[in-house]
Formats: C-alpha cells, sequence, structure tokens
C-alpha cells in the first residue's frame, strides 16, 4: 500500500547551545476500523480515529476525529459520520459490528 509512517524527522536537529535533541519520535496512533488509502503519509504525533478513512496520497498532519473521512494535501475533513467495508455488496461482519455499535449509541 506503500503507507509511510513518519514517527520522526530522519535526521536528529539539536539545540547547539543545550545540546538538547528537539525533534524526539512522537506517537502516531490508528484506532479500530481504519482504512488508509494508498499512499497516505503520517507524520508524527497524529491519531486517525475509529472508523476513519484517510484518501489516496494524502498527507496527515494534524489528529483526525472519528467516523470522517479525510482527503488532501494537507487533510480536511471532506464527509463525517461515515466509515467503510470491505464488500460493497453487504457488509462484512466486522463493518457489521461497527456499524451497528454508532446505529444503537446515537439512539
Amino acid at each position: 500500500m506503500n503507507c509511510p509512517v513518519q514517527g520522526s524527522d530522519q535526521h536528529v536537529i539539536i539545540d547547539l547551545i543545550s545540546g538538547e535533541i528537539i525533534n524526539n519520535y512522537k506517537s502516531i496512533s490508528l484506532e479500530e476500523h481504519v482504512w488508509l488509502c494508498r499512499g497516505v503519509t503520517l507524520m508524527p504525533n497524529i491519531t486517525i480515529g475509529n472508523g476513519g478513512v484517510i484518501g489516496t496520497q494524502s498527507l496527515v498532519t494534524k489528529s483526525i476525529p472519528e467516523k470522517t473521512i479525510s482527503t488532501g494535501i494537507p487533510t480536511k475533513i471532506t464527509k463525517k459520520n461515515m466509515s467503510w467495508s470491505r464488500l460493497s455488496i453487504n457488509l462484512d461482519p466486522t463493518s457489521t459490528r461497527y456499524v451497528n455499535y454508532f446505529s444503537i449509541s446515537k439512539r
């Protein structure tokens, strides 16, 4: 799928006065039922919320809320209260549980 995950800047940046490394590793968190389309790049210190979809070739520089579709460079939310399924005709079992959970909890 070619989705780079950038947990760091690849090179250390050092404050020459204090000797402190100022670009330490950051976390990247993918919650449940997330779909990263081809070529997505994840930058440091972000979370993709439950059920999130990130569009092809998008650059994620900020955390993405759950149940959203986000696209672009950098990503912007394009749809809310959405998720995805592996099958186009019927929901697969994992997607069915996920959709049912949110449908029931909204009532």
